[in-house]
């Protein structure tokens, strides 16, 4: 949001620091006009506590070995889904940019024994 180039200022500048920024003398606001490129140096106005529970990684599976199982020559079957990203509960928005957004993934899986 800031420490960004001149050349870059227009092309990589978050809604934020648009909005939210100091205008005029006196306002008391998080981020500095954008049209200031001078340095920021480092501080702790950016740092926040994290309260997060997440569902990153989800496994669930069933085996059998019924007697049907057993008629079609094999000696077990297991299914199991996986599913990842499903669920994100957190003190403030997690962002993660379009590089890397989050993707929310199911997937099956059916093995036999025999």
């Amino acid at each position: 949001m800031e420490n960004i180039s001149e050349e870059q200022i227009y092309y990589n500048q978050d809604k934020r620091a648009l909005h939210d920024r100091w205008k005029q003398p006196g306002d008391k606001a998080k981020f500095k006009s954008i049209k200031d490129t001078s340095p920021t140096p480092m501080s702790s106005r950016f740092v926040r506590t994290e309260n997060t529970f997440s569902g990153e990684s989800i496994s669930m599976g069933y085996e059998s070995s019924a007697a049907w199982i057993k008629k079609i020559g094999a000696e077990g079957v297991t299914f199991r889904a996986y599913m990842n990203d499903i669920f994100r509960l957190s003190s403030f928005k997690e962002e993660r940019g379009t590089d890397y957004p989050f993707a929310r993934t199911v997937s099956f899986s059916l093995s036999l024994r025999f």
